[in-house]
Order: C-alpha cells, then structure tokens, then sequence
C-alpha cells in the first residue's frame, strides 16, 4: 500500500502502554503461595489478580487514545476531519495490540515461573509429611517386642511355663508385626497417594500453560487479522478517493472543453483556461504515477491558495485604483460642449436677437445628464433651454433664429 498523508500522520507513540512488572503481581502471587494447596487454586487466585492488572491497564491505555483523537483537527480538499481521526485511531490501536501481547507475554511467564516454585515446595512439603507420617508410625511399634524376643528363658523354667511365656510372646510377636505392616502399608499409600498427586499437578501445569500459549497465539492472529483489516480500510478510502478524483479531472476536462469551443473566437475568453490546464495535468500526471493522497491534496491546496491570492489582487485593483480612475473620468466627462449652436436674426427690426448677439453658441451637457440648447420663442425672445427629454445624449448641433417677428422652432440634431 503506497503511503499518503493519512499513513504519515504525526501519530505520538502511546505512553500509557507501560511494561509488565512483576511486582505489580507479587503480592496476589504471595497470597496464593500461602493459602493454595494445590495448582488449580494457586492459579485461580493469581490469574484473578492479573485481570485486575489488565483492566487497568487498558482503562490508562483508552483514556490515552480517546485524548490523542480527540485533538485531531486535520482536514484537506481530499479528506475531511473523520477521516483523519479514523487514521489516527487505527495506528493508536495497533500500537495499543502490539503492547498489550507483550504485556500477556510476560504476566505468562512470571506466572508460570512462580508456579513452578510453588509447585517445587508444595511436592518437598508433601515429601516431608509423609516421611515424618513413616517415621512416627515406625516409632509406635511397641518396643515390648524386642524385650520378649531377646530375654533368655530362665534354666529353671518348668516346661508348662516355657510353653506358655512362648505362646504369649508369639501372640505379642504377631500382633506388633501385623501393626508394622499396617505402618508400612499406610506408608505407601501416602506415597503413592502423593505422588499420584504430584502428577496431576504437573499434568495441570502442563495444560495450562498450553492454553496460555494457545491464547496468546490466539491473540497475534487477531491482532494481524485487525491490522489487515485496518490496511483495507484505508486502501479502500485511498482507492475511493483517487476513482472520485479522477472521474472529477474528466468532467471537468469535458466541460471545459466545451467552453473553449463557445469561446474560441475571443481569445481573451480562452486564455483565462490556462491555470484550470495546468491543475488538471498536474492532477492527472500524479494519479498516473499513483503520488500519495498527501501529494494530490498538496497540488489542490497550492492552486486554490493562488487562486485566491489572484482574486484578492484583482479585487483590490477594482475596488481602489480602477474605481478611483473610473471616478476621475467622469467628473472630467460632466459639463463638457457637447455641440455648437447657430443664432441669427432675419429682417427683425431692433438690435441683435433680444440681445443675444448672433453667431454660435455651445450646447451643454451637464453634470446632471440634462442637455441645453437654443429656442426661439413668442416675444421675440431667443434663450438657452433644457432639450434633454427631446434628444438623446451625445454631441449636437443646432440653430435658433427670428424672422419678422415669428417664432421659429429650435434645431438640435446629433452630429
């Protein structure tokens, strides 16, 4: 799997997942050597301790994780916040697997040491019971045996007498001889009954440790097995996003190309395409050589940071030194001569055209968008008036004369 910028995420190693020590166990382990009498109930009460230890640690371990997460606030063109904080979870949690198999390793193997010192003193226990159960059984023979059996018969012991102190002693022979064999009798059993039991501790022992093996064997293939799939997961988002990109840069190529075909006749159209090309093949040539997520996020970010720059430049142009040209232009352009108007006066007794003077005249547009020119009007007046909802705005000519006392009409014209 190629990396990207959610494999590169500045994950921080976790510092709760501490190392086994086994001190932390000891004291369940000295409560079990001094109450236990067997392996079954040794390990009942040392493995109820490591669970308390277990849970501990991983209630340290998940704080840790939902903290790291927690502060996650990455976010690109291509991956929103959720994203990175899945990513940044899943290393979090591998690492947490990897500790905490470690941690199970050596619980197991402290354990399984001490059970074999338990197991060591509980056999030389039973060993010396049983010798000292023989030893006091030995030491109950009535020592009255030895006494009849050594005496010497007296020579001047009768027969009948003879006869009977031999009878009584064989009696007191057989019976002290038949308590030895009962001794010894309780004495194998007490051996075999110790060694019998000697061996199916072991044979616990053995057992157990088998299925701590199995269990931790057990616990690699399924942190292997959540490793691959947090590796799938992640590629299926990486391979998502590149489809979805890529299925972007032909849409958008499609719809450009038909804006340059309605645009080609104004060149002035067309070369605003020139950024948008360049993105698009950058973004096509980074797919086709399959560049990480990280990569492709990086080549959107720069574009769009200059295409803001670009467009804060041009905003700032138009806003400030365009509108301020703009401005100066048209307090220029007001009240400007827009035309040149004619005045004359035919066979009109008096002097000059209500005195004003013959010749030409300006046509004026002013500030206001109002035009004036030149009228003739009863009284034989000629005068300077407001034109503008008669004509149309732009340069003009016109003329304004009496003839014989009449009024004539104004001429404005558009030259």
């Amino acid at each position: 799997m190629s990396s990207s910028s959610l494999d590169a995420q500045s994950v921080p190693t976790l510092g709760s997942t501490k190392q086994f020590a086994n001190d932390e166990l000891k004291p369940y382990v000295d409560a079990a050597k001094a109450g236990a009498t067997d392996s079954g109930t040794f390990l009942n009460s040392v493995n109820n301790g490591e669970q308390v230890l277990e849970a501990a640690w991983e209630t340290g371990v998940n704080a840790e994780i939902e903290a790291i997460v927690g502060g996650v606030n990455n976010s690109d063109t291509v991956n929103n916040v959720n994203v990175y904080k899945d990513a940044v979870r899943a290393q979090l949690e591998l690492q947490k697997q990897q500790a905490k198999n470690q941690w199970i390793a050596d619980v197991n193997a402290y354990i399984q040491a001490e059970l074999q010192i338990f197991l060591a003193t509980l056999s030389q226990n039973t060993s010396n019971n049983v010798t000292s159960t023989n030893t006091n059984a030995v030491n109950t023979i009535n020592p009255t045996v030895q006494t009849v059996t050594t005496t010497p018969a007296a020579q001047a012991t009768n027969p009948a007498q003879a006869a009977q102190s031999y009878y009584q002693g064989t009696q007191l022979w057989d019976s002290k001889w038949q308590d030895l064999l009962n001794k010894q009798n309780t004495w194998e059993q007490n051996s075999l009954n110790a060694i019998q039991n000697g061996i199916l501790q072991w044979n616990q022992s053995i057992t157990g440790l088998e299925n701590d093996k199995l269990a931790y064997l057990n616990g690699i293939e399924q942190t292997k097995a959540q490793w691959l799939a947090n590796k799938q997961l992640i590629a299926n988002a990486q391979s998502q996003m590149r489809n979805a990109l890529q299925s972007t840069i032909t849409n958008i190529r499609s719809q450009e190309n038909q804006l340059k075909t309605n645009a080609s006749s104004d060149p002035s159209l067309t070369s605003v395409f020139g950024d948008m090309d360049e993105l698009l093949e950058d973004l096509q040539d980074a797919l086709n050589s399959n560049a990480s997520l990280g990569t492709l996020a990086q080549t959107l970010g720069n574009f769009f940071q200059s295409q803001i720059t670009n467009a804060t430049a041009k905003a700032d142009y138009w806003n400030i030194t365009k509108w301020q040209e703009t401005y100066a232009t048209q307090t220029v352009a007001y009240s400007q001569i827009v035309g040149n108007s004619s005045i004359s006066c035919t066979n009109y007794e008096g002097s000059g055209c209500n005195n004003v003077a013959s010749g030409n005249r300006s046509i004026v547009y002013n500030s206001n968008g109002s035009v004036y020119g030149w009228r003739a009007s009863s009284g034989s007046l000629v005068y300077q008036s407001d034109e503008t909802g008669t004509v149309g705005q732009g340069s003009y000519g016109s003329s304004a004369y009496i003839e014989n006392s009449h009024e004539m009409p104004p001429f404005l014209v558009p030259v």
